[in-house]
């Protein structure tokens, strides 16, 4: 998740959607005020050899704190509340208040959902997770990626002023460097690539049912988004 004072974005970065090669790009026109929040180590050794910032002022505003972060400041005796990469848009309103939130623009990018899954699912495997696809689907893991919405929706009306699509990636990014003013087309390098062993097109990968199961998780996103199977 980026917040741009510099030039008045706001990134949501969502799961399985190129988000960190987006995040690592856009890093490169951040100011010193800007929120940086981290990424994996290997893909932080990217961000510094092309030269963009890195994690910055990730902590957040004590001021912006509900009750809910108190409780969880004193009761649980937990270290002061950050920022991280997937927050839902809920929560980076309430850390940047309303007059940011209102006035920014705000992107975020979606994924054909039988896509993403697939994605996620190597992704996973290739962290140790020992799972069959089926197994996967069915799994409470993959509702993560199903929660993308929640990172541009604020009860489920979308809050973004553009969803891009991974599908036309680089051309919906090219509006938005239009949109926000940055200088140049975004550079983006290949972060989380090449942990797709299986490359079948995910109509041969998952079964019928899988699918079916898929389609019910991401509903929402199928509807505000128009993915068909």
């Amino acid at each position: 998740m980026i917040v741009s004072h510099e030039y008045k974005f706001i990134f949501l970065k969502t799961r399985k959607t190129a988000g960190t090669s987006v995040e690592i790009a856009l890093s490169r026109y951040c100011g010193p005020d800007d929120v940086i929040t981290p990424i994996e180590p290997e893909d932080q050794l990217i961000r510094e050899q092309a030269g963009a910032r890195g994690p910055q002022n990730c902590t957040f505003p004590v001021r912006r704190y509900e009750l809910r972060d108190w409780g969880r400041l004193l009761l649980k005796r937990r270290r002061r509340r950050d920022a991280y990469h997937h927050m839902t848009a809920a929560e980076v309103r309430q850390m940047v208040g309303k007059r940011v939130w209102d006035t920014y623009y705000k992107f975020s990018i979606e994924r054909n959902p039988w896509d993403a899954v697939i994605s996620a699912y190597y992704w996973r495997t290739s962290r140790g997770l020992e799972m069959t696809l089926s197994e996967f689907v069915r799994s409470e893991q993959v509702r993560h990626v199903a929660g993308n919405s929640s990172v541009y929706s604020i009860d489920g009306m979308v809050q973004a002023d553009r969803v891009c699509r991974f599908e036309a990636l680089r051309e919906d990014l090219e509006a938005v460097r239009q949109a926000i003013g940055l200088p140049e087309q975004l550079d983006l390098p290949r972060a989380k690539a090449g942990t797709r062993s299986d490359r079948r097109d995910y109509h041969d990968a998952l079964s019928p049912a899988d699918a079916d199961v898929v389609a019910e998780l991401f509903a929402p996103t199928i509807a505000s988004m128009g993915y068909r199977y």
